[in-house]
């Protein structure tokens, strides 16, 4: 029960921050999924407990989460760049993809989300950590070296996103492209 009041009531919150500030709700969605990730990053499994600790005092939480808010939206504005041409999904075709199990990947994606949020990086994270997940293997198969153990190929993914992470913080980097008409067609609720 408590879980679903802290969700809501971030999400309230969030709603109430694009309205005053004549922004597109659609927008909202983004950041409740970056606000929970970094939540779960920053606390652990149990943050809705910590958040519902926080709300007691509400004049702390008000100060801390419009903080939050300001620095996301100031991401978002220098950070994301809007597209009109369409892509096509990338498929997982390469060996790389096929020898990792689901498994592996999530964690490499918790991992890259990690790395995002030590560095101040949380903008469309779930998108940013998979692409860079994604950008890791390819560039990982391209080289034709077949690694001996897994291992070896782990630690080689693990570079491999330390890089792409490092890359995407040099200043004037848009790492974002979202294709706008795909984005205004996502529903608002998860």
């Amino acid at each position: 029960m408590s879980e679903f009041f802290v969700r809501n009531a971030l999400r309230g919150l969030l709603m109430q921050k694009f309205q005053r500030q004549n922004l597109d709700l659609s927008l909202s969605k983004l950041a409740f999924d970056d606000l929970t990730s970094f939540l779960e990053r920053v606390y652990g499994p149990n943050w809705t407990n910590k958040i519902l600790d926080a709300l007691m005092d509400p004049e702390n939480f008000s100060n801390s989460f419009d903080a939050w808010f300001q620095m996301w939206l100031n991401n978002w504005r220098t950070r994301v760049q809007f597209t009109t041409k369409p892509r096509k999904p990338r498929k997982d075709s390469h060996w790389l993809s096929k020898k990792l199990s689901p498994t592996l990947k999530r964690q490499l994606v918790n991992y890259a989300k990690d790395a995002l949020i030590q560095r101040s990086e949380f903008v469309a994270l779930d998108l940013v950590a998979e692409e860079i997940v994604q950008t890791a293997m390819r560039n990982l198969s391209r080289k034709r070296r077949k690694y001996s153990k897994e291992t070896e190929l782990i630690l080689s993914l693990l570079h491999e996103i330390h890089l792409a992470v490092e890359q995407l913080l040099r200043p004037g980097n848009k790492f974002i492209k979202v294709n706008i008409r795909n984005f205004l067609q996502q529903p608002l609720s998860p």
